[in-house]
C-alpha cells in the first residue's frame, strides 16, 4: 500500500516523470506506469465524483 501512496504522490501530486519516480523507488518504469494506473483506478472507484474522476495524463 505505501508504494501505491508513493507513486500517486510522485506522479499525481508531484507531476514527477516515470523514470525518476522508478528510480527513487527501485522499479522499472513499466511498474510505476501500471501501478500508478491500477491506484488512480481504485481512488475512481473508492472516491466517485472525486478530482480522481477526470483523466489524468500519465
Amino acid at each position: 500500500m505505501l508504494a501505491r501512496c508513493e507513486i500517486i504522490i510522485l506522479r499525481g501530486i508531484e507531476q514527477q516523470p516515470t523514470e525518476q519516480v522508478a528510480e527513487i523507488l527501485g522499479i522499472t518504469p513499466k511498474a510505476v506506469s501500471k501501478r500508478y494506473s491500477r491506484a488512480l483506478q481504485r481512488l475512481r472507484d473508492s472516491l466517485p465524483e472525486s478530482i480522481f474522476s477526470e483523466p489524468i495524463d500519465e
